[in-house]
C-alpha cells in the first residue's frame, strides 16, 4: 500500500499499517480458537450421542446407586442385629436376677431376733484385704454377723469356707484361717469353728455342706445379694437354707462395683446349674 502525502508523513503511515496488521492477526487467532472450541463441542456431542456411551453412563450411575443402597442396608442390618443382641443380653440378665430374688423372698433376715435357730452357720469366705491391699469391709461385716448369730444362740457351729490364695495372689490370704482367727477375736470358741479350704466359689461351699459334712439345714452368712444367690444354689443341691444378711461396705464405689458384678454372677449361676 502506497500513500502520497507531504514530506514527513510516510513513517506515520507505516506505523498505522503495522498496528492494523497486528489487529488482523489477533482477530484471526480469536476466530481459530472459537473454531477449535466449536469442533470440540461437536465432537463431544457426537460422542455423547452414541448409545454405548449412554449405556455406560447409565450402568455406572446404577451401580453406584446400588452400591450405596447396599451399604446403607448393611449398616442398618448390623445396627438391628446389635440392638437385638444388646436387648437379649439385658433381658437374660434381668430374668436371672428376678428368678434369684423371687426364690429368696422371705428367706433372708436382717434382724437377729427374727431369724430361726439352726445347727450350722455357713460363713462364705472372702479375704480381709482387697486385691489392691485395702481394708475389706465385706470380710469384717461377715465376721461380725457370724459372731452375732453364735452369741445369740441362733447357730451352734460355724463352717468357715474359703480358699487359700497365699501362693497365687499378691495380697492373697488363707481365708478359712483368717476367718477363724477373727471369729476367735470376737469370742467364738475355736472348737465351734470348722475350716473348709475348698470353698473357692460359692457353689463349692454349698456342695461341701451336703457331700463332705452331711449338713442339710443351715444358715448362710454373707451380704444380702450373695445370700440370695447362695440360696438358689442350695435349693438346687438339696440343702435347706436361710440367709442372715451382713452389712455391705460403707464405701459407695465398692457397693456399685459388687452390685454390677452380682448381676453377671447370677447369669453364671444358671450356667453352672445347667
Amino acid at each position: 500500500m502506497f500513500l502520497l502525502g507531504k514530506r514527513g508523513t510516510f513513517p506515520q503511515i507505516v506505523v498505522i499499517c503495522e498496528v492494523q496488521k497486528k489487529d488482523i492477526w489477533y482477530s484471526v487467532h480469536i476466530v481459530m480458537c472459537r473454531i477449535r472450541i466449536l469442533r470440540d463441542v461437536i465432537h463431544s456431542y457426537r460422542y455423547l450421542m452414541k448409545p454405548a456411551v449412554w449405556l455406560i453412563l447409565l450402568t455406572s450411575n446404577t451401580l453406584n446407586y446400588q452400591h450405596t443402597k447396599m451399604k446403607k442396608l448393611k449398616i442398618k442390618k448390623i445396627a438391628i442385629i446389635a440392638s437385638i443382641c444388646f436387648f437379649a443380653v439385658i433381658g437374660i440378665i434381668l430374668v436371672c436376677h428376678i428368678l434369684v430374688v423371687n426364690n429368696a423372698k422371705n428367706r433372708t433376715y436382717d434382724s437377729i431376733e427374727d431369724i430361726p435357730q439352726k445347727e450350722i452357720g455357713l460363713l462364705l469366705g472372702t479375704s480381709p484385704i482387697t486385691p489392691h491391699g485395702a481394708r475389706n469391709f465385706y470380710f469384717e461385716n461377715r465376721i461380725k454377723a457370724a459372731a452375732e448369730l453364735y452369741h445369740a444362740g441362733k447357730i451352734k457351729k460355724i463352717l468357715a469356707s474359703g480358699g487359700d490364695y497365699t501362693m497365687t495372689e499378691k495380697h492373697g490370704c488363707d481365708e478359712p484361717t483368717a476367718m477363724r482367727d477373727s471369729l476367735v477375736a470376737y469370742g467364738v470358741p475355736d472348737t465351734c469353728i470348722i475350716e473348709h479350704w475348698q470353698g473357692w466359689r460359692t457353689i463349692n461351699s454349698i456342695e461341701a455342706v451336703k457331700e463332705l459334712y452331711n449338713f442339710d439345714n443351715i444358715t448362710i452368712i454373707s451380704q444380702k445379694y450373695h445370700n440370695e444367690r447362695a440360696l438358689y444354689q442350695a435349693d438346687h443341691l438339696g440343702v435347706t437354707a436361710i440367709g442372715y444378711n451382713a452389712e455391705p461396705s460403707p464405701i459407695r464405689r465398692n457397693r456399685i462395683k459388687n452390685t454390677i458384678r452380682e448381676y453377671l454372677a447370677r447369669v453364671k449361676l444358671f450356667i453352672d446349674l445347667m
